[in-house]
Protein backbone atom coordinates (compact mmCIF):
# COMPACT_ATOMS: atom_id res chain seq x y z
CA UNK A 1 0.00 0.00 0.00
CA UNK A 2 2.85 2.37 0.76
CA UNK A 3 4.23 1.89 -2.76
CA UNK A 4 0.83 2.63 -4.34
CA UNK A 5 0.36 5.68 -2.12
CA UNK A 6 3.71 6.97 -3.23
CA UNK A 7 2.78 6.45 -6.84
CA UNK A 8 -0.47 8.34 -6.30
CA UNK A 9 1.38 11.27 -4.77
CA UNK A 10 3.69 11.45 -7.73
CA UNK A 11 0.86 10.97 -10.21
CA UNK A 12 0.40 14.68 -10.67
CA UNK A 13 3.89 14.85 -12.12
CA UNK A 14 2.90 12.38 -14.85
CA UNK A 15 3.69 8.79 -15.61
CA UNK A 16 7.00 9.54 -17.27
CA UNK A 17 8.37 10.74 -13.92
CA UNK A 18 7.22 7.78 -11.86
CA UNK A 19 7.77 4.99 -14.37
CA UNK A 20 11.53 4.73 -13.94
CA UNK A 21 11.29 4.74 -10.14
CA UNK A 22 8.58 2.08 -10.03
CA UNK A 23 10.26 -0.24 -12.52
CA UNK A 24 13.65 0.03 -10.86
CA UNK A 25 12.23 -0.70 -7.43
CA UNK A 26 10.26 -3.70 -8.69
CA UNK A 27 13.24 -5.07 -10.65
CA UNK A 28 15.70 -4.72 -7.78
CA UNK A 29 13.33 -6.39 -5.32
CA UNK A 30 12.80 -9.27 -7.75
CA UNK A 31 16.55 -9.53 -8.42
CA UNK A 32 17.27 -9.63 -4.70
CA UNK A 33 14.93 -12.62 -4.31
CA UNK A 34 16.74 -14.49 -7.10
CA UNK A 35 20.17 -13.69 -5.65
CA UNK A 36 19.05 -14.88 -2.20
CA UNK A 37 17.94 -18.17 -3.74
CA UNK A 38 21.28 -18.58 -5.51
CA UNK A 39 23.30 -17.85 -2.37
CA UNK A 40 21.25 -20.31 -0.33
CA UNK A 41 21.69 -23.06 -2.91
CA UNK A 42 25.43 -22.42 -3.14
CA UNK A 43 25.80 -22.62 0.64
CA UNK A 44 23.86 -25.89 0.83
CA UNK A 45 26.17 -27.37 -1.79
CA UNK A 46 29.33 -26.23 0.01
CA UNK A 47 28.05 -27.66 3.29
CA UNK A 48 27.29 -30.95 1.57
CA UNK A 49 30.85 -31.21 0.26
CA UNK A 50 32.27 -30.52 3.73
CA UNK A 51 29.84 -33.01 5.28
CA UNK A 52 31.18 -35.66 2.90
CA UNK A 53 34.79 -34.81 3.78
CA UNK A 54 34.06 -34.79 7.51
CA UNK A 55 32.33 -38.16 7.27
CA UNK A 56 35.28 -39.68 5.39
CA UNK A 57 37.86 -38.44 7.93
CA UNK A 58 35.79 -39.56 10.93
CA UNK A 59 35.23 -43.01 9.44
CA UNK A 60 38.94 -43.47 8.75
CA UNK A 61 39.96 -42.25 12.21
CA UNK A 62 37.52 -44.58 13.94
CA UNK A 63 38.86 -47.40 11.78
CA UNK A 64 42.35 -46.83 13.14
CA UNK A 65 43.86 -45.20 10.06
CA UNK A 66 46.64 -42.92 11.26
CA UNK A 67 49.82 -44.00 9.48
CA UNK A 68 51.26 -44.76 6.03
CA UNK A 69 51.07 -48.55 6.14
CA UNK A 70 49.81 -50.30 2.98
CA UNK A 71 46.61 -51.19 4.81
CA UNK A 72 45.99 -47.57 5.81
CA UNK A 73 46.71 -46.33 2.28
CA UNK A 74 44.23 -48.87 0.92
CA UNK A 75 41.53 -47.66 3.31
CA UNK A 76 42.27 -44.05 2.40
CA UNK A 77 41.97 -44.87 -1.30
CA UNK A 78 38.59 -46.51 -0.71
CA UNK A 79 37.39 -43.45 1.25
CA UNK A 80 38.38 -41.13 -1.60
CA UNK A 81 36.58 -43.35 -4.09
CA UNK A 82 33.36 -43.45 -2.07
CA UNK A 83 33.38 -39.68 -1.39
CA UNK A 84 33.76 -38.21 -4.92
CA UNK A 85 34.16 -34.53 -3.94
CA UNK A 86 37.51 -35.61 -2.47
CA UNK A 87 40.55 -36.13 -4.65
CA UNK A 88 43.12 -36.77 -1.93
CA UNK A 89 43.28 -37.61 1.77
CA UNK A 90 46.64 -37.26 3.49
CA UNK A 91 48.17 -38.34 6.78
CA UNK A 92 49.97 -35.51 8.55
CA UNK A 93 52.53 -35.77 11.34
CA UNK A 94 53.06 -33.81 14.54
CA UNK A 95 54.77 -31.09 12.53
CA UNK A 96 51.69 -30.58 10.36
CA UNK A 97 53.41 -32.08 7.31
CA UNK A 98 51.48 -34.41 5.02
CA UNK A 99 53.71 -37.47 4.78
CA UNK A 100 51.55 -39.74 2.59
CA UNK A 101 48.19 -39.92 0.88
CA UNK A 102 46.19 -42.15 -1.44
CA UNK A 103 48.71 -41.11 -4.13
CA UNK A 104 51.63 -42.48 -2.10
CA UNK A 105 54.48 -40.79 -0.18
CA UNK A 106 54.27 -37.01 0.11
CA UNK A 107 56.01 -34.11 1.79
CA UNK A 108 53.72 -31.08 1.99
CA UNK A 109 53.94 -28.59 4.83
CA UNK A 110 50.68 -27.13 6.12
CA UNK A 111 50.63 -23.81 7.93
CA UNK A 112 47.92 -23.79 10.61
CA UNK A 113 48.26 -20.07 11.20
CA UNK A 114 44.81 -18.64 10.73
CA UNK A 115 43.10 -22.05 10.39
CA UNK A 116 39.44 -21.87 11.41
CA UNK A 117 38.09 -24.21 14.07
CA UNK A 118 35.27 -26.62 13.13
CA UNK A 119 33.10 -28.85 15.35
CA UNK A 120 34.57 -27.88 18.69
CA UNK A 121 38.17 -27.79 17.55
CA UNK A 122 38.82 -31.37 16.48
CA UNK A 123 38.63 -30.21 12.86
CA UNK A 124 39.94 -27.07 11.24
CA UNK A 125 39.54 -25.52 7.80
CA UNK A 126 42.03 -23.58 5.70
CA UNK A 127 43.43 -23.21 2.21
CA UNK A 128 46.47 -25.50 2.00
CA UNK A 129 49.17 -26.23 -0.62
CA UNK A 130 48.87 -29.22 -2.95
CA UNK A 131 51.28 -31.35 -4.95
CA UNK A 132 51.06 -28.82 -7.78
CA UNK A 133 53.48 -25.94 -7.13
CA UNK A 134 51.66 -22.69 -6.48
CA UNK A 135 48.24 -24.39 -6.36
CA UNK A 136 46.06 -24.41 -3.25
CA UNK A 137 42.98 -26.36 -2.30
CA UNK A 138 40.56 -26.35 0.61
CA UNK A 139 41.84 -28.53 3.45
CA UNK A 140 39.65 -30.00 6.18
CA UNK A 141 41.91 -31.44 8.87
CA UNK A 142 41.04 -33.78 11.70
CA UNK A 143 43.44 -34.35 14.59
CA UNK A 144 43.90 -37.84 15.94
CA UNK A 145 41.45 -38.71 18.68
CA UNK A 146 44.31 -38.86 21.16
CA UNK A 147 44.98 -35.14 20.69
CA UNK A 148 48.24 -33.73 21.88
CA UNK A 149 49.36 -32.53 18.47
CA UNK A 150 50.21 -36.02 17.28
CA UNK A 151 49.05 -35.57 13.69
CA UNK A 152 45.88 -36.62 11.94
CA UNK A 153 44.13 -36.77 8.58
CA UNK A 154 43.52 -34.03 6.02
CA UNK A 155 40.94 -34.04 3.25
CA UNK A 156 42.10 -32.05 0.22
CA UNK A 157 39.16 -30.62 -1.72
CA UNK A 158 39.48 -28.89 -5.07
CA UNK A 159 38.06 -25.38 -4.83
CA UNK A 160 35.92 -25.90 -7.91
CA UNK A 161 34.12 -28.76 -6.14
CA UNK A 162 33.02 -26.42 -3.34
CA UNK A 163 31.51 -23.71 -5.55
CA UNK A 164 28.27 -24.60 -7.33
CA UNK A 165 28.24 -22.38 -10.37
CA UNK A 166 24.77 -20.91 -10.91
CA UNK A 167 25.69 -17.79 -12.89
CA UNK A 168 24.97 -18.20 -16.58
CA UNK A 169 24.47 -15.99 -19.60
CA UNK A 170 24.08 -12.30 -18.80
CA UNK A 171 24.26 -13.00 -15.07
CA UNK A 172 27.76 -14.42 -15.49
CA UNK A 173 28.85 -11.57 -17.74
CA UNK A 174 27.88 -8.92 -15.18
CA UNK A 175 27.61 -10.68 -11.81
CA UNK A 176 29.82 -12.34 -9.25
CA UNK A 177 29.57 -15.45 -7.07
CA UNK A 178 32.06 -16.81 -4.58
CA UNK A 179 32.59 -19.12 -1.64
CA UNK A 180 34.95 -17.88 1.02
CA UNK A 181 36.03 -18.77 4.52
CA UNK A 182 34.64 -16.84 7.45
CA UNK A 183 37.83 -14.76 7.65
CA UNK A 184 37.40 -13.64 4.03
CA UNK A 185 39.88 -16.08 2.45
CA UNK A 186 38.68 -16.83 -1.07
CA UNK A 187 37.93 -20.47 -1.90
CA UNK A 188 36.66 -20.00 -5.47
CA UNK A 189 34.68 -17.54 -7.58
CA UNK A 190 32.60 -17.45 -10.74
CA UNK A 191 31.72 -14.62 -13.10
CA UNK A 192 33.35 -11.26 -12.53
CA UNK A 193 35.46 -10.25 -9.55
CA UNK A 194 33.67 -8.55 -6.69
CA UNK A 195 35.87 -5.50 -7.22
CA UNK A 196 34.85 -5.40 -10.86
CA UNK A 197 31.14 -5.45 -10.05
CA UNK A 198 31.65 -2.86 -7.31
CA UNK A 199 33.50 -0.56 -9.71
CA UNK A 200 30.59 -0.81 -12.14
CA UNK A 201 28.03 -0.10 -9.42
CA UNK A 202 29.14 1.08 -5.94
CA UNK A 203 25.60 0.32 -4.73
CA UNK A 204 25.52 -3.20 -6.15
CA UNK A 205 23.18 -5.76 -4.65
CA UNK A 206 25.15 -8.38 -2.70
CA UNK A 207 23.71 -11.32 -0.78
CA UNK A 208 25.81 -13.27 1.74
CA UNK A 209 24.82 -16.50 3.46
CA UNK A 210 26.98 -17.84 6.31
CA UNK A 211 26.94 -21.46 7.42
CA UNK A 212 25.92 -22.28 10.98
CA UNK A 213 28.02 -25.48 10.87
CA UNK A 214 31.19 -24.53 9.04
CA UNK A 215 33.20 -21.30 8.79
CA UNK A 216 32.20 -20.75 5.16
CA UNK A 217 30.20 -18.05 3.38
CA UNK A 218 28.47 -18.07 0.01
CA UNK A 219 28.00 -14.71 -1.68
CA UNK A 220 26.51 -13.52 -4.93
CA UNK A 221 26.37 -9.98 -6.31
CA UNK A 222 25.06 -8.10 -9.31
CA UNK A 223 24.99 -4.46 -10.43
CA UNK A 224 21.55 -2.88 -10.20
CA UNK A 225 21.61 -2.13 -13.92
CA UNK A 226 21.79 -5.87 -14.70
CA UNK A 227 18.77 -6.51 -12.48
CA UNK A 228 16.77 -3.64 -13.99
CA UNK A 229 17.54 -4.21 -17.66
CA UNK A 230 15.06 -7.11 -18.24
CA UNK A 231 12.24 -4.86 -16.94
CA UNK A 232 12.95 -1.67 -18.88
CA UNK A 233 10.55 -2.55 -21.69
CA UNK A 234 7.79 -1.83 -19.18
CA UNK A 235 8.60 1.88 -19.40
CA UNK A 236 6.80 1.92 -22.74
CA UNK A 237 3.53 1.49 -20.88
CA UNK A 238 4.00 4.94 -19.39
CA UNK A 239 3.71 6.35 -22.91
CA UNK A 240 0.31 4.77 -23.56
CA UNK A 241 -1.56 7.54 -21.80
CA UNK A 242 -0.99 10.63 -19.81
CA UNK A 243 -1.87 11.76 -16.33
CA UNK A 244 -3.96 9.38 -14.25
CA UNK A 245 -4.51 6.90 -17.09
CA UNK A 246 -0.78 6.45 -17.60
CA UNK A 247 -0.19 6.00 -13.89
CA UNK A 248 -2.97 3.40 -13.63
CA UNK A 249 -1.55 1.45 -16.56
CA UNK A 250 1.92 1.62 -15.08
CA UNK A 251 0.70 0.43 -11.69
CA UNK A 252 -1.06 -2.54 -13.24
CA UNK A 253 2.09 -3.54 -15.12
CA UNK A 254 4.33 -2.94 -12.10
CA UNK A 255 2.17 -5.07 -9.81
CA UNK A 256 2.25 -7.79 -12.44
CA UNK A 257 6.02 -7.51 -12.68
CA UNK A 258 6.41 -7.75 -8.91
CA UNK A 259 4.70 -11.09 -9.12
CA UNK A 260 7.18 -12.28 -11.72
CA UNK A 261 8.24 -15.73 -10.55
CA UNK A 262 11.73 -16.73 -9.58
CA UNK A 263 13.59 -19.08 -11.89
CA UNK A 264 12.48 -21.97 -9.70
CA UNK A 265 8.83 -20.94 -10.06
CA UNK A 266 9.30 -20.36 -13.79
CA UNK A 267 10.62 -23.90 -14.16
CA UNK A 268 7.64 -25.29 -12.23
CA UNK A 269 5.26 -23.39 -14.50
CA UNK A 270 7.15 -24.54 -17.60
CA UNK A 271 6.81 -28.16 -16.48
CA UNK A 272 3.06 -27.76 -16.00
CA UNK A 273 2.75 -26.16 -19.45
CA UNK A 274 4.82 -28.83 -21.18
CA UNK A 275 7.50 -26.38 -22.30
CA UNK A 276 10.39 -28.80 -21.73
CA UNK A 277 10.75 -30.80 -24.91
CA UNK A 278 13.20 -33.37 -26.26
CA UNK A 279 15.52 -32.78 -29.18
CA UNK A 280 17.19 -35.80 -30.71
CA UNK A 281 20.75 -36.14 -32.04
CA UNK A 282 21.32 -39.27 -34.12
CA UNK A 283 23.93 -41.88 -33.25
CA UNK A 284 25.16 -43.51 -36.46
CA UNK A 285 26.32 -47.10 -36.87
CA UNK A 286 29.13 -46.73 -39.40
CA UNK A 287 29.27 -50.47 -40.04
CA UNK A 288 25.62 -50.88 -41.02
CA UNK A 289 25.23 -47.35 -42.38
CA UNK A 290 22.15 -46.43 -40.36
CA UNK A 291 20.94 -44.25 -37.55
CA UNK A 292 21.00 -46.90 -34.82
CA UNK A 293 20.09 -44.67 -31.93
CA UNK A 294 19.95 -41.16 -30.54
CA UNK A 295 20.76 -39.01 -27.56
CA UNK A 296 17.83 -37.17 -26.02
CA UNK A 297 18.70 -33.53 -25.29
CA UNK A 298 16.48 -31.35 -23.13
CA UNK A 299 15.28 -27.99 -24.48
CA UNK A 300 13.04 -25.31 -22.96
CA UNK A 301 10.69 -23.95 -25.62
CA UNK A 302 8.81 -20.87 -24.43
CA UNK A 303 5.38 -19.91 -25.84
CA UNK A 304 6.94 -17.06 -27.83
CA UNK A 305 9.18 -19.52 -29.68
CA UNK A 306 12.33 -18.72 -27.69
CA UNK A 307 14.57 -21.70 -26.92
CA UNK A 308 16.29 -21.27 -23.55
CA UNK A 309 19.86 -22.58 -23.57
CA UNK A 310 20.33 -25.68 -21.40
CA UNK A 311 23.25 -24.12 -19.51
CA UNK A 312 20.88 -21.42 -18.25
CA UNK A 313 18.40 -23.69 -16.49
CA UNK A 314 19.74 -27.25 -16.13
CA UNK A 315 22.37 -26.52 -13.41
CA UNK A 316 19.70 -24.64 -11.46
CA UNK A 317 17.19 -27.47 -11.90
CA UNK A 318 19.81 -29.92 -10.65
CA UNK A 319 20.47 -27.77 -7.60
CA UNK A 320 16.77 -27.44 -6.70
CA UNK A 321 15.90 -31.08 -7.43
CA UNK A 322 13.51 -30.07 -10.22
CA UNK A 323 15.57 -32.13 -12.64
CA UNK A 324 13.86 -35.24 -11.20
CA UNK A 325 10.28 -34.40 -12.31
CA UNK A 326 11.60 -32.81 -15.53
CA UNK A 327 13.28 -36.10 -16.44
CA UNK A 328 10.15 -38.10 -15.60
CA UNK A 329 8.05 -35.96 -17.95
CA UNK A 330 10.78 -36.09 -20.59
CA UNK A 331 10.81 -39.89 -20.56
CA UNK A 332 7.05 -40.08 -21.07
CA UNK A 333 7.38 -37.73 -24.06
CA UNK A 334 10.23 -39.81 -25.49
CA UNK A 335 8.14 -42.98 -25.20
CA UNK A 336 5.49 -41.39 -27.43
CA UNK A 337 7.88 -39.69 -29.86
CA UNK A 338 9.98 -42.76 -30.66
CA UNK A 339 7.29 -45.44 -30.59
CA UNK A 340 7.08 -45.83 -34.38
CA UNK A 341 10.87 -45.88 -34.81
CA UNK A 342 11.32 -48.60 -32.19
CA UNK A 343 8.56 -50.69 -33.76
CA UNK A 344 10.56 -50.72 -36.99
CA UNK A 345 13.99 -51.06 -35.34
CA UNK A 346 13.64 -53.10 -32.17
CA UNK A 347 17.31 -52.61 -31.27
CA UNK A 348 17.16 -48.81 -31.65
CA UNK A 349 18.99 -47.23 -28.69
CA UNK A 350 17.72 -44.19 -26.80
CA UNK A 351 20.28 -42.40 -24.60
CA UNK A 352 18.96 -40.22 -21.78
CA UNK A 353 21.15 -38.13 -19.48
CA UNK A 354 20.90 -38.60 -15.73
CA UNK A 355 22.69 -36.64 -13.01
CA UNK A 356 23.90 -37.46 -9.52
CA UNK A 357 20.53 -36.53 -8.00
CA UNK A 358 18.84 -39.37 -9.91
CA UNK A 359 21.02 -41.91 -8.14
CA UNK A 360 20.35 -40.68 -4.61
CA UNK A 361 17.14 -42.76 -4.43
CA UNK A 362 15.49 -45.56 -6.39
CA UNK A 363 12.75 -43.20 -7.65
CA UNK A 364 14.18 -43.23 -11.18
CA UNK A 365 13.65 -47.01 -11.41
CA UNK A 366 9.92 -46.60 -10.81
CA UNK A 367 9.75 -43.73 -13.28
CA UNK A 368 11.37 -45.89 -15.98
CA UNK A 369 8.89 -48.69 -15.34
CA UNK A 370 5.97 -46.28 -15.55
CA UNK A 371 7.14 -44.41 -18.65
CA UNK A 372 8.08 -47.47 -20.70
CA UNK A 373 5.59 -50.06 -19.48
CA UNK A 374 3.67 -50.04 -22.76
CA UNK A 375 4.54 -49.20 -26.34
CA UNK A 376 7.51 -50.08 -28.50
CA UNK A 377 10.16 -48.17 -26.53
CA UNK A 378 11.16 -50.69 -23.89
CA UNK A 379 13.74 -50.53 -21.10
CA UNK A 380 15.99 -52.64 -23.31
CA UNK A 381 16.20 -49.72 -25.74
CA UNK A 382 17.40 -47.33 -23.06
CA UNK A 383 20.91 -46.20 -22.27
CA UNK A 384 21.26 -43.89 -19.28
CA UNK A 385 24.28 -41.61 -19.48
CA UNK A 386 26.07 -40.49 -16.34
CA UNK A 387 28.65 -37.77 -16.80
CA UNK A 388 32.17 -37.97 -15.45
CA UNK A 389 32.21 -34.18 -15.03
CA UNK A 390 29.94 -34.16 -11.93
CA UNK A 391 30.80 -36.81 -9.36
CA UNK A 392 28.29 -39.14 -7.76
CA UNK A 393 28.03 -38.38 -4.05
CA UNK A 394 27.03 -41.84 -2.84
CA UNK A 395 28.58 -44.58 -4.93
CA UNK A 396 27.05 -47.42 -2.95
CA UNK A 397 23.54 -46.10 -3.56
CA UNK A 398 24.39 -45.31 -7.18
CA UNK A 399 25.57 -48.89 -7.70
CA UNK A 400 22.29 -50.16 -6.25
CA UNK A 401 20.17 -47.92 -8.51
CA UNK A 402 22.20 -48.72 -11.63
CA UNK A 403 21.92 -52.44 -10.94
CA UNK A 404 18.14 -52.10 -10.64
CA UNK A 405 18.02 -50.29 -13.99
CA UNK A 406 20.19 -52.96 -15.61
CA UNK A 407 17.87 -55.67 -14.26
CA UNK A 408 15.09 -53.96 -16.23
CA UNK A 409 17.24 -54.26 -19.36
CA UNK A 410 18.64 -50.71 -19.44
CA UNK A 411 22.30 -50.02 -20.07
CA UNK A 412 24.56 -47.45 -18.41
CA UNK A 413 27.00 -45.24 -20.32
CA UNK A 414 29.94 -43.24 -19.04
CA UNK A 415 29.49 -39.86 -20.69
CA UNK A 416 32.32 -37.33 -21.19
CA UNK A 417 34.84 -40.15 -20.69
CA UNK A 418 38.33 -38.89 -19.92
CA UNK A 419 37.31 -35.45 -18.63
CA UNK A 420 37.15 -36.19 -14.90
CA UNK A 421 38.90 -38.15 -12.20
CA UNK A 422 36.36 -40.91 -11.62
CA UNK A 423 35.96 -42.63 -15.00
CA UNK A 424 38.07 -45.74 -14.41
CA UNK A 425 36.58 -46.19 -10.95
CA UNK A 426 33.07 -45.90 -12.41
CA UNK A 427 33.82 -48.48 -15.09
CA UNK A 428 35.35 -50.88 -12.59
CA UNK A 429 32.84 -50.53 -9.79
CA UNK A 430 29.55 -49.46 -11.37
CA UNK A 431 29.31 -51.90 -14.26
CA UNK A 432 29.25 -49.47 -17.18
CA UNK A 433 28.13 -50.86 -20.55
CA UNK A 434 29.06 -48.03 -22.94
CA UNK A 435 31.91 -45.50 -23.17
CA UNK A 436 31.25 -42.12 -24.81
CA UNK A 437 34.49 -40.40 -25.78
CA UNK A 438 34.18 -36.68 -25.07
CA UNK A 439 34.40 -34.22 -27.95
CA UNK A 440 37.34 -32.49 -26.22
CA UNK A 441 39.50 -35.46 -27.20
CA UNK A 442 37.87 -35.95 -30.58
CA UNK A 443 38.62 -32.29 -31.37
CA UNK A 444 42.29 -32.97 -30.63
CA UNK A 445 42.61 -35.49 -33.46
CA UNK A 446 45.06 -33.99 -35.92
CA UNK A 447 45.49 -30.87 -33.76
CA UNK A 448 46.81 -31.84 -30.32
CA UNK A 449 49.31 -34.68 -30.19
CA UNK A 450 49.22 -34.69 -26.37
CA UNK A 451 45.54 -35.66 -26.22
CA UNK A 452 45.50 -38.26 -28.99
CA UNK A 453 46.89 -41.01 -26.70
CA UNK A 454 43.87 -40.49 -24.41
CA UNK A 455 41.54 -41.31 -27.30
CA UNK A 456 43.55 -44.41 -28.13
CA UNK A 457 43.61 -45.51 -24.47
CA UNK A 458 39.84 -45.12 -24.10
CA UNK A 459 39.24 -47.08 -27.31
CA UNK A 460 41.60 -49.87 -26.18
CA UNK A 461 39.92 -49.98 -22.77
CA UNK A 462 36.47 -50.23 -24.31
CA UNK A 463 37.51 -53.01 -26.67
CA UNK A 464 39.27 -54.93 -23.90
CA UNK A 465 36.18 -54.79 -21.67
CA UNK A 466 33.78 -55.62 -24.48
CA UNK A 467 32.00 -52.27 -24.19
CA UNK A 468 30.35 -50.36 -27.01
CA UNK A 469 32.19 -47.13 -27.83
CA UNK A 470 30.52 -43.95 -29.07
CA UNK A 471 32.61 -41.03 -30.31
CA UNK A 472 30.91 -37.69 -29.56
CA UNK A 473 31.42 -34.37 -31.30
CA UNK A 474 32.66 -35.80 -34.59
CA UNK A 475 32.72 -32.91 -37.05
CA UNK A 476 35.33 -33.71 -39.70
CA UNK A 477 36.13 -36.53 -42.10
CA UNK A 478 39.62 -36.70 -40.60
CA UNK A 479 38.23 -37.41 -37.14
CA UNK A 480 35.83 -40.01 -38.51
CA UNK A 481 38.60 -41.79 -40.46
CA UNK A 482 40.97 -41.82 -37.46
CA UNK A 483 38.36 -43.30 -35.13
CA UNK A 484 37.02 -45.74 -37.71
CA UNK A 485 40.53 -47.08 -38.34
CA UNK A 486 40.76 -47.86 -34.61
CA UNK A 487 37.59 -49.88 -34.55
CA UNK A 488 35.04 -47.31 -33.37
CA UNK A 489 31.64 -48.19 -34.77
CA UNK A 490 29.20 -45.62 -33.37
CA UNK A 491 29.40 -41.88 -34.04
CA UNK A 492 27.58 -38.75 -32.92
CA UNK A 493 28.27 -35.22 -34.10
CA UNK A 494 27.63 -32.45 -36.58
CA UNK A 495 29.34 -34.43 -39.36
CA UNK A 496 26.14 -36.49 -39.42
CA UNK A 497 23.43 -34.29 -37.90
CA UNK A 498 22.70 -31.63 -35.31
CA UNK A 499 20.12 -32.12 -32.54
CA UNK A 500 16.63 -31.76 -34.02
CA UNK A 501 12.96 -31.82 -33.00
CA UNK A 502 10.98 -35.03 -33.22
CA UNK A 503 9.44 -34.63 -36.70
CA UNK A 504 12.79 -33.83 -38.30
CA UNK A 505 14.43 -36.70 -36.46
CA UNK A 506 11.84 -39.21 -37.71
CA UNK A 507 12.50 -38.08 -41.28
CA UNK A 508 16.25 -38.37 -40.75
CA UNK A 509 15.98 -41.93 -39.44
CA UNK A 510 13.70 -42.87 -42.34
CA UNK A 511 16.22 -41.57 -44.86
CA UNK A 512 19.28 -43.01 -43.12
CA UNK A 513 18.50 -46.70 -43.58
CA UNK A 514 21.02 -49.47 -44.21
CA UNK A 515 21.19 -51.51 -47.36
CA UNK A 516 20.46 -55.23 -47.03
CA UNK A 517 24.05 -55.97 -48.05
CA UNK A 518 25.41 -53.78 -45.26
CA UNK A 519 23.22 -55.49 -42.67
CA UNK A 520 24.30 -58.94 -43.85
CA UNK A 521 27.99 -58.01 -43.77
CA UNK A 522 27.94 -56.27 -40.39
CA UNK A 523 29.14 -58.23 -37.34
CA UNK A 524 26.54 -58.53 -34.58
CA UNK A 525 26.56 -55.70 -32.07
CA UNK A 526 24.00 -54.11 -29.88
CA UNK A 527 23.14 -50.60 -31.03
CA UNK A 528 24.70 -47.84 -28.98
Amino acid sequence: MAVLAGIGALGALGPMLVSDWVIRRVAIEQGRVELESMAGTMLEHAEGVLDSASEALTSLARGGVHDCSPTSIAFIGEAVFTHPPLKEIGVYDAGDRIVCSNFGPARMAMDRTGALSVKGGQFDLAMIPTRIPGHQALGLRRDDDGGGGGGGLAAIIESSAVLMELLHGSRRASGHARVELADGTLVDLAGQTRAGVLARDPEMIEIRRASARYPVVAAVAAPRSALVQPFMHLANYAKVGSGALGVILLCVVAVSARRRPTLEAEIDAAMAAGEFIPFYQPIVDATEGRASGCEVLLRWSKPNGELVRPDVFIPFAEATGQIIPITARLMRRVADDLDAICREQEDFSVSINLVAEHFATAEIVGEVRAAFAAGAVRPGNLIFEITERRPLTNLNKAREVMSALQVLGCRIALDDAGTGHSGLAYIQNLGMDVIKIDRMFVDAIGNDAAKAPVVDALIDLGHELGMNIVAEGVETEEQFAYLRARGVRFFQGFLFARPMPCDSFRRFVGAFRPTPAAIAAAPPARAA
